[in-house]
Order: C-alpha cells, then structure tokens, then sequence
C-alpha cells in the first residue's frame, strides 16, 4: 500500500524590519517577527471494506492531524454534494447529498487525537459504495463550494445487505443476571446456539 507525506500547515513566519537612517548611523525602528510550523504527515491511506445489514449504524474511520476541516465524500455523488464536511470549526451541511442529511455524525464531536471518523446511521442498501476522507489545514484559502482536492487518506468500501440465510449474522455479548455473561451466536433465523 502506498505511503503519503501530506504537508498541513499551522502558522506562518516573516520577519519585517524597518530602519531609518538617521545622521548618527542606521537604526532598527520596527521588527516584527512571525514564525510557522510546516509540518509533514506521515501517513498509509487506510482502505478497507465493511459489511453491514440494514438498519445498523456503520463507522467510516479516520485518522489525520487536529485541526483540519474535513471531508467525506462517496465516489458516485455528483460535483459538489458529499457526505459530511467539516470546516471552519463546524459542520457544514449546505452541500451534503440529501439522503445524508441527520443520519451522519463525528464519533468524536471534539476530534480529538485527529479522530475524523463519522458514524452513518441506519443504513440501507443505496448506502453502498466507496467513501473517501480527505483533510485540508483548518482557514486554508479555500471557495465555500469547492471540494477538498487532496488524496484520500481513508478508503472504504461499503457493502449493505440482508445477510444470506446460511451465513453467521453474528455474535452478540448478553448479561444473564443468574447465570453472569454468556455469548448468543446465531447460526441462522432458525437456530440459536449460547455458549456459556
């Protein structure tokens, strides 16, 4: 898998100086002096594929450094609709696609460590597809309708399906107030098998 450097810009340098020249020699008047931190984010892309019945709530993950705007977007949507932006310290929902709209949220509402990970919420099969995260530097000059035009740094394909009646459909962890923990694996609609 391909590896990025992804530069993310914090703050900016200069230093102005003005001087004057005076008759005894010359003279510093003003400095001002701003420094910036370019920092490089070593990052792998993370690709994956997921799997999830309808009605589930599905977490599409994310890692990038704090302070960025973000996007997520999903390759079959048109020009300009997405799936989630973040920017300017909020949630920008003028573009997103309308079968997005409430049902999409940051797991982290405070982003922190860089979670960018969303959770879409009840899935339905027209959910399927491959979303891609992108990030930019927070107040980069960017047009309001304009895409982040970065790689993605998270891919995932979504599948959303009834499961196959043969299929294991999961495993869920239940609290028997008599008996402690036990774990439920359903084998098919028809069978139940508990394992204590």
């Amino acid at each position: 898998m391909e590896q990025s450097l992804y530069p993310v810009e914090f703050l900016h340098f200069g230093i102005h100086l003005k001087f004057e020249l005076t008759e005894t020699g010359i003279f510093l008047k003003i400095c001002v002096v701003n420094f910036s931190v370019l920092g490089l984010f070593f990052h792998r892309p993370l690709a994956l594929n997921l799997k999830a019945q309808p009605g589930e709530n599905v977490t599409l993950s994310c890692q990038a450094p704090d302070g960025v705007d973000i996007e997520w977007s999903r390759t079959d949507l048109e020009e300009l609709q997405y799936v989630f932006l973040y920017r300017d310290g909020h949630i920008d929902s003028d573009y997103q696609h309308q079968s997005f709209k409430n049902r999409v949220e940051l797991k982290d509402k405070e982003m922190k460590n860089g979670n960018l990970s969303v959770i879409l919420k009840n899935v339905k099969e027209e959910d399927s597809g491959t979303y891609e995260c992108r990030f930019k530097a927070a107040g980069e000059g960017r047009r309001k309708r304009a895409f982040i035009k970065t790689k993605p740094i998270s891919t995932i394909q979504l599948e959303v399906a009834d499961p196959d009646p043969g299929e294991l459909s999961g495993c869920r962890l239940n609290l028997n107030s008599l008996t402690g923990f036990y774990f439920m694996l359903e084998a098919d609609p028809e069978q139940t098998l508990c394992v204590d």
